[in-house]
């Protein structure tokens, strides 16, 4: 579903607790996602790192409890 959005810049997909690691990894599709919200997600240091290499400028990963700093 992600390739039908290729010049997406901005996702907020903060509230959505069902994310697995893989799918959080196939945002890495997005090659120009600048911003990215997921707060709030029960996100753990395993989803970040699906994120590697993102673009990114901004970052939103308020009360995700279960990160750490090794995330």
């Amino acid at each position: 579903h992600l390739a039908a959005f290729p010049a997406l810049q901005v996702l907020d997909v903060s509230g959505n607790t069902r994310f697995t690691p893989e799918g959080l990894a196939k945002l890495r599709k997005l090659s120009n996602l600048r911003r990215l919200g997921i707060g709030h997600c029960h996100l753990t240091d395993a989803h970040l790192a699906g994120l590697t290499g993102l673009p990114l400028t901004y970052l939103y990963l308020g009360e995700n409890k279960r990160l750490t700093d090794a995330g």
